[in-house]
């Protein structure tokens, strides 16, 4: 029995509350007929460097900064003081899943456009600017983003792979109709489905390539690579998730680009290391996973972070502690490899960032009780804790992510010409990571779309 033979409740769990999600507390943004405004005194992030620019000045004009320097001259611009306080680039998550829970509670067959939308408010206003759903999305996500570009929805600037490849019977666990995840096993089928995501605006392509812990079927390998070739033909950004690291070699070996997780069922090898850095394959690490797969059991004290619950209904962090959820945990089939699972892939964060390898960031949030916007404080803290600097966890989370997004031009700096997204802190992010919690605001745009938190 789990835990020195304690009987497991094999009763129905309790359902998380959904009623009464509280309000996220965003504001119309204030553009102030195209006025520009200046950004006084901060001590701004360099994340390229993982350095602080003290006393620094931002200009930003029509949405975009235009100058960073000292004691810049404010013109007619509107100047906001930010001294004592630290400025950094809003955060990127690039794997997220928008609209899948009400509250704690999955549903991703009530996944609507409303749901979709408090959850990119809800990201804003944690400081995470920019996120990108990965696979589990319906076509008005389109729709979605084109309401942002024309400045009709207020939320974190959304990038979406669409709908996923999984497999018939097998991975991802959950149904969604319509349509949901692809399950197609045709050659001519995936390259046309992959050439109407490029058409559609995709930013990448999602392969679920998992059996599970052997409970489910595996994607043929075929199936695989000619969803990666596919991708290579029409010039889209391919991601898997796997968990084997067998199973990463074999992907990158077909020329996938991203790995959307940190492979754990062993120790990385060199193998793995040396065939990242030879194709220049990334990682996002999602560390956020293999723990919240097994921590609860633990009853962690980050749980009674007010953070974690803010923009949850009453009651949610009482389901995460009651022995009847917990009890759920501990009768999963794999629960017996989940705590090594979590050790294994913080252990491979440090092996594959010491040797170089490309990293993203991201948390599969919005599944599986990992709490939107929180989660992505606290997977900076995971990366931290297995031994990435505090510099190079804010690099991850921002300018790195915006290169694999194909934006490096465009967000994940404070520099010239780069959107003014950006995250005000009271507290120093470089000297304790977990201060990227303590947010003084949040601009999108060029425009503060929220006060404290």
């Amino acid at each position: 029995m789990p835990e020195s033979g304690r009987r497991v409740n094999r009763q129905s769990p309790p359902q998380p509350p959904v009623e009464g999600l509280p309000d996220v507390g965003l504001k119309k943004p204030e553009h102030q007929a195209g006025r520009p405004v200046l950004l006084h005194g901060a001590d701004v992030v360099d994340v390229a460097a993982g350095a602080l620019r003290r006393g620094t000045d931002v200009l930003v004009v029509g949405g975009r900064i235009t100058r960073v320097g000292e004691a810049l001259d404010p013109g007619g611009a509107r100047v906001v003081d930010l001294t004592d306080c630290y400025l950094l680039p809003g955060l990127i998550s690039l794997h997220v899943h928008p609209g899948m829970m009400v509250g704690l509670r999955m549903d991703p067959n009530g996944q609507s456009r409303e749901r979709i939308t408090r959850d990119l408010q809800v990201w804003l206003r944690y400081g995470v600017t920019t996120v990108q759903a990965m696979g589990s999305d319906r076509p008005f996500t389109w729709e979605i983003q084109h309401q942002q570009q024309a400045g009709q929805l207020l939320g974190a600037r959304l990038f979406s792979v669409g709908h996923g490849f999984g497999v018939r019977g097998g991975v991802p666990p959950f149904q969604m109709d319509p349509p949901g995840p692809v399950r197609e096993i045709d050659a001519e089928a995936i390259r046309g489905i992959v050439e109407d995501l490029a058409r559609r605006g995709a930013s990448g392509v999602k392969i679920w390539y998992d059996d599970w812990y052997g409970q489910f079927p595996k994607m043929a390998s075929d199936v695989a690579r000619t969803i990666i070739q596919a991708c290579q033909r029409v010039g889209l950004t391919s991601y898997a998730h796997v968990y084997r690291v067998d199973d990463a070699k074999l992907l990158i070996g077909f020329g996938l680009n991203v790995l959307a997780h940190m492979p754990r069922d062993r120790v990385v090898d060199a193998g793995l290391t040396d065939l990242m850095l030879e194709r220049g394959t990334a990682v996002i690490p999602t560390l956020a996973v293999p723990e919240s797969n097994v921590a609860f059991v633990d009853r962690p004290g980050w749980v009674d972070d007010p953070l974690l619950a803010r923009f949850l209904p009453l009651g949610s962090r009482e389901y995460l502690r009651d022995d009847a959820f917990l009890d759920t945990v501990r009768a999963k089939p794999e629960y017996s490899v989940l705590h090594p699972d979590l050790d294994r892939a913080a252990r491979n964060v440090g092996i594959l960032d010491r040797a170089g390898v490309r990293f993203g960031f991201g948390t599969d949030t919005g599944v599986s009780n990992r709490v939107v916007g929180f989660y992505e404080h606290r997977e900076l803290e995971l990366l931290v804790q297995a031994g990435v600097s505090p510099a190079a966890a804010l690099r991850m989370a921002t300018l790195d992510s915006a290169r694999i997004l194909g934006q490096p031009d465009d967000l994940g700096e404070v520099a010239p010409g780069r959107r003014a997204d950006l995250l005000v802190l009271r507290d120093n992010p470089l000297e304790d990571i977990r201060n990227t919690r303590t947010i003084e605001a949040v601009w999108l745009d060029g425009a503060q779309v929220c006060d404290a938190l």
